[in-house]
């Protein structure tokens, strides 16, 4: 499986918020190179054009080691981002305020 996200580009400073709940299903996610996903690096797999955008399909489907490398990544900002560390985050705040 591949999740695929398109987003047009823009101006303006946003995030994708799809992405952040795709994340956690752990199927790659390929998105076009636009201020939506500068936040994410290895986690997903970006494209500027529609050759790289057939490029990064396949080598999702054929290259094992890639595919492993996206989905390490992906799993591991899921995990340090996840509602019970943020939470601990908030917690620890708190009490030191």
């Amino acid at each position: 499986d591949v999740h695929l996200i398109p987003k047009s580009s823009t101006d303006s400073v946003v995030v994708s918020s799809t992405a952040f709940q795709c994340l956690g299903a752990l199927a790659p996610i390929v998105v076009p190179n636009t201020k939506h996903f500068e936040l994410l690096e290895k986690e997903i797999v970006k494209y500027n054009n529609r050759k790289e955008l057939k490029e990064a399909i396949i080598k999702l489907i054929l290259d094992e080691d890639f595919r492993k490398d996206v989905l390490n990544s992906a799993e591991k900002y899921v995990n340090n981002n996840s509602s019970e560390k943020v939470a601990e985050l908030f917690i620890k705040l708190f009490r030191d305020i």
